[in-house]
């Protein structure tokens, strides 16, 4: 008996193993059968016809979104043989390693690092990575030096890259190719090399995005991805790392050596393959050869989809550790036959991509960019090597360093990335499920092969889940954002105003001044807290105070108050509480050190903080008080505060005051007001006041204070050139700012800005409106572009920016309208329905060489200038500018507001003098939009084809009045007697106090050039070239009234004023009224077009 239940026992056995053997064999066919119907959808095997035409077409029609998304059209999107070969052999010459060096992309990637790192406590690690990649694929496909490129441009890009291809995933049919990215690549555009220029020619925007697009935009993930997990996510994977890249990029060129490093390539791909599926068109009659349904697909099926990031990362095919970052898999024959199978980073022939062809390209650019990650922030106690970023880990813990984020977007897991700090994100089975569900296309028939096995223990998820899980949440959603140590809190929040970004920091120093709050003065982050070199660090304010607050009796409000950049609800309120009247001593801008000052730059940091209060009402009193708060101010601000005071309503007169905390020493009472609210119907004219060239020492500020004394207007404009730089000479005994000398330093800016800021009546106007400012050149130096000056150029004009710019953030009650880009200062501004305001920088942003030192094509540089006035890239504002203005004019006609009104520094209108030889027509100042003839024809081609009406465009610079009908000459007829074919209306004022350009020449002599200028240019119906002033604005809905003054003499104050001459716009007729004539046929002084000007 016994002997027959062994025998049968033994039997069992065999059994059991014959039919485990058969099951692992059959499991075994099974996932090999599924892994080479994943090959054959990759390799078009399945299709009808194996020839191009088809392969083709299969590939196109489901990477049309790709199309419709960027223009682009390329090997992926067409259907086209002539077209995929052209672009194959521009790639593969692109790719193909002639004149490559590693060792250089290296430096280039470290570069760009180290200068991203500058003292940042908190690192944009995801906006770093992509701006890094496309950084150093622009140098080495298209020859862009990466140090050309303005790095708000390398933002623009990524992001707008970004933007669209996660749309293109939802609604490929109704997506349109971005304008604002088109405009920035062709701004890119024109650094390329010579040589590559010469080899593929300039190129259109969407064919450099058509070859830059398969390099830029699969790898920057891949780089991102392999780096955190690598050296931060999998502890265990960091020495390995480290160990095998470390002679890398000097190891690249040597086979063995170079062998090893790529093998962190190799596994950083198979994690994170750079296309987690190749879509094919389906093909019916072939689709029961690849599913277990014998039925053929319909038409209506969804595509095929080759799962690679299933075939790279399913346990049946890689092991129980098939998610785990192990290179030494790919050491000698560790691969097995199915692995080498089922690694397919770069797609399968015969449309292998280029990358991953013999010159081994994609795996190369890989390693490099994560080894230079990797030595810039690496996980170690402490620094990391090379001064990169040390990044503390705490024991085994896993999960990504930096903070903790709580429902928000995926890249808020990167860009908020706290250095110096882990984080333990918690991620469990059902997360882990949850970012790895079957992918449900057609090209899966063995579904669970295409799924991973569920766990109940927690496991980690890839950093690459969260990116599809989060993508397309809202850039206003809320997040909370929390370090895990006792750190900081900082909330992210969408107020009704604007996007803005509070930071609640709490801990900043020890004793009293701890308890400050530092981030409620808006001067910390002048003009931007992201930009080190450009806003000062709280954390290192903090350092430096000791706890001893200045008293009542210790400081002052030394500069009267002033609002500004009204909104609907909230408004920016300014003032100086300051131990002295002089501003803070320093030679250089604060590169984000710890003294921010030395010895060396002047003046030592005080340790010693200001504190103070705003209040803000309903009425003179302060009775009824709608918004409050106090803030610290520090020497490393100069002494200055802004507060954004909110809650408030539209279109409504408010009082304000500040005061020394705990203390009955206040400063002046203000008056603000907010603006009507986008959709709200204005009752009654809105009334502006516009200035421009406000020169200190050339006179008093008499125009403005008439509007304040004669309470005339709402809000003031200012369109530029409120400070001159020069050195001061002038024949008023009291009219000499400080510094006695040109200003280059931060202390010089500051210190000239503060003498402006005494004088009585430019303190009035600030204390009585809410101003809405914007820059020109003086504010930073005369005939400023975009990379110099008329007298200063390189690293000279680059610190004297940087001054001028935080120095202008500091003292001027405007908003930082871009907390990424910090010398955005073009803004709108929404008055109900009334009208939009648009404030442009046609100087500082991104503008194009202009004249320096010349005239009329005589002198300086105006013969460099002339080769240039006519190219088609030229720009006076920058296209990310360009491509904002152009959807503010379409957008605030489609809403329906009555008027669009244009803030602009420089004379739009053509202007010549009529007197050249052979060329009566040329004009004769290249500095002005004269010098840039393609950019404003994009601005008037923009009205015409989007039919928009009723367009005033504003000007300042001149030191003259110009007023003219917007006409575009030479395209659309124009009657200059009638204004039919005009498209707007131009208002240039005059200066405040800046000399005429014809200096003191008598009236009668200044009108007849003015006679002579209205004569020779049909569109300019009156011109003025005596009188300095400003002109006021009365808008209503049927109707635009402009009244210039003039100040009969700025070289003593008086509230003396003329009317020199009124103008009317009518609703709808897109010209200057005429009744019967321009001006109503009269005007005090200048020339007026068909009409008449009293001699004296």
């Amino acid at each position: 008996m016994l002997t027959t239940t062994l025998v049968s026992a033994a039997a069992l056995c065999v059994v059991l193993q014959v039919t485990l053997f058969f099951r692992r064999q059959w499991r075994a066919r099974r996932i090999r059968e599924w892994v080479q119907a994943q090959r054959r959808i990759a390799s078009f095997q399945y299709a009808d016809s194996p020839e191009i035409d088809e392969r083709l077409r299969l590939r196109a029609v489901e990477n049309r979104r790709l199309k419709a998304a960027f223009g682009i059209d390329n090997s992926l999107t067409t259907s086209s043989p002539s077209t995929h070969k052209r672009f194959l052999q521009t790639s593969n010459g692109l790719l193909s390693g002639k004149g490559r060096s590693w060792e250089q992309l290296y430096r280039r990637a470290e570069t760009f690092l180290k200068q991203e790192t500058q003292d940042r406590a908190r690192l944009p690690l995801a906006q770093t990575v992509r701006c890094m990649v496309l950084a150093v694929v622009l140098s080495d496909s298209f020859g862009v030096d990466p140090a050309s490129i303005p790095r708000r441009d390398l933002v623009t890009v990524t992001e707008e890259i970004n933007k669209q291809w996660m749309l293109s995933k939802c609604d490929p049919d109704g997506l349109a190719p971005s304008a604002l990215l088109n405009a920035t690549i062709a701004s890119i555009s024109r650094h390329m090399a010579p040589q590559v220029v010469a080899r593929h020619g300039e190129g259109a925007p969407e064919e450099v995005l058509g070859l830059l697009m398969p390099q830029y935009e699969t790898l920057w993930r891949v780089v991102l991805l392999t780096f955190a997990t690598a050296y931060h996510h999998q502890p265990a994977a960091h020495p390995d790392a480290v160990q095998r890249t470390a002679d890398v990029p000097a190891c690249l060129g040597d086979p063995a050596r170079e062998k090893e490093a790529l093998k962190l390539a190799k596994e950083g791909l198979r994690l994170y393959p750079s296309n987690k599926h190749l879509y094919r068109a389906h093909a019916p009659s072939h689709a029961s050869n690849l599913s277990s349904n014998p039925n053929p697909k319909p038409k209506s099926a969804p595509p095929l989809a080759a799962d690679i990031s299933t075939l790279h990362r399913h346990p049946s095919i890689w092991g129980p550790d098939a998610l785990a970052f192990r290179p030494a898999r790919f050491d000698g024959t560790s691969l097995t036959e199915l692995q080498r199978e089922a690694y397919v980073p770069f797609s399968v022939r015969p449309h292998r991509c280029p990358a991953g062809a013999g010159n081994g390209f994609g795996e190369l650019m890989v390693l490099v960019l994560v080894c230079a990650l990797g030595r810039g922030w690496w996980v170690a106690d402490g620094e990391g090597s090379d001064g990169g970023v040390g990044l503390e880990t705490d024991g085994d813990s896993e999960g990504f360093p930096g903070i903790e984020v709580r429902e928000v977007r995926f890249e808020v897991r990167y860009e908020d990335l706290t250095l110096g700090r882990q984080v333990k994100v918690p991620m469990n089975g059902n997360a882990g499920e949850g970012c790895r569900g079957s992918s449900g296309h057609a090209g899966n028939p063995a579904t669970k092969i295409g799924q991973l096995p569920t766990r109940t223990t927690p496991t980690w998820c890839s950093p690459r889940t969260f990116f599809r899980a989060h993508q397309l949440h809202q850039d206003g959603m809320a997040a909370i954002v929390r370090d895990d140590v006792s750190a900081p809190l900082a909330t992210v929040r969408k107020t009704s105003s604007a996007m803005l970004c509070r930071l609640t920091l709490g801990a900043l120093a020890a004793a009293s001044v701890a308890k400050a709050s530092f981030d409620r003065n808006l001067a910390y982050s002048s003009p931007s807290r992201r930009h080190p070199s450009l806003a000062v660090p709280l954390t290192h304010v903090s350092k430096r105070q000791t706890g001893d607050m200045f008293t009542p009796a210790e400081v002052n409000f030394t500069h009267g108050v002033a609002s500004g950049d009204p909104y609907d609800d909230s408004v920016i309120l300014w003032t100086r509480l300051s131990p002295t009247a002089d501003s803070v001593a320093s030679d250089m801008v604060p590169e984000g050190v710890v003294p921010i000052y030395d010895d060396a730059e002047g003046a030592p940091p005080s340790s010693k903080a200001a504190c103070l209060e705003f209040k803000i009402g309903t009425d003179e009193a302060l009775t009824n008080v709608v918004d409050q708060g106090r803030a610290y101010t520090t020497s490393d601000v100069d002494y200055t505060a802004k507060f954004e005071a909110g809650g408030l309503q539209p279109f409504t007169t408010y009082y304000y005051q500040f005061n020394v905390c705990d203390s009955d020493k206040a400063s002046p009472l203000g008056r603000t007001k907010t603006i009507p609210a986008k959709t709200q119907k204005v009752d009654k004219n809105i009334r502006l006041a516009v200035y421009s060239c406000s020169n200190y020492p050339a006179g008093y500020f008499n125009a403005y204070g008439n509007p304040a004394r004669k309470d005339s207007v709402d809000y003031v404009l200012h369109l530029g050139d409120y400070m001159y730089e020069y050195e001061p000479d002038s024949s008023l005994p009291d009219r000499n700012p400080s510094p006695n000398r040109e200003t280059y330093s931060l202390y010089d800016y500051r210190a000239r800005l503060g003498s402006y800021r005494t004088d009585a009546d430019l303190q009035l106007s600030h204390g009585r409106f809410a101003w809405i400012p914007v820059w020109d050149d003086h504010e930073v130096a005369n005939n400023a572009w975009r990379n110099g000056s008329s007298n200063s150029s390189g690293d000279d004009f680059r610190r004297r920016k940087q001054a001028a710019v935080r120095a202008y953030f500091e003292w001027m009650p405007l908003r930082q309208a871009d907390l990424d880009d910090s010398l955005r200062i073009w803004r709108g501004f929404a008055f109900g329905t009334l009208f939009d305001l648009a404030m442009l920088d046609t100087r500082n942003y991104d503008r194009d060489l202009t004249v320096l030192n010349g005239l009329a094509g005589i002198g300086g540089n105006s013969a460099e200038v002339e080769k240039q006035v006519g190219w088609q890239n030229r720009t006076i504002m920058g296209f990310a500018q360009e491509a904002w203005l152009y959807g503010q004019l379409r957008e605030s006609s489609a809403r329906g507001a009555a008027w669009r009104v244009i803030g602009n520094q420089v004379i739009f209108s053509r202007m010549t003098l009529g007197i050249l030889p052979g060329q009566l027509d040329k004009p004769f100042n290249r500095d002005q939009w004269d010098g840039y003839l393609a950019n404003r024809d994009r601005v008037y081609r923009c009205l015409d084809e989007g039919r928009i009406n009723n367009t005033v465009m504003l000007s300042g610079d001149s030191h003259a009045s110009w007023v003219s009908d917007l006409a575009w000459l030479g395209e659309r007829d124009y009657d200059e007697d009638t204004g039919r074919g005009a498209f707007g209306v131009e208002l240039a004022g005059t200066a405040v106090t800046s000399s005429s350009p014809v200096g003191s020449t008598p009236k009668f002599a200044a009108n007849l050039l003015s006679q002579w200028l209205v004569g020779q240019n049909p569109e300019l119906q009156w011109q003025d070239l005596f009188y300095r002033g400003y002109f006021e604005m009365s808008i209503g809905y049927d109707a635009m009234h402009a009244t210039f003054y003039g100040i009969p003499d700025v070289k003593k104050r008086s509230a003396d004023e003329v009317v020199v001459a009124r103008f009317q716009i009518n609703n709808g007729e897109n010209r200057l009224a005429r009744n019967p004539t321009v001006g109503g046929g009269r005007a005090k002084s200048g020339a007026l077009k068909n009409g008449r000007v009293d001699l004296f």
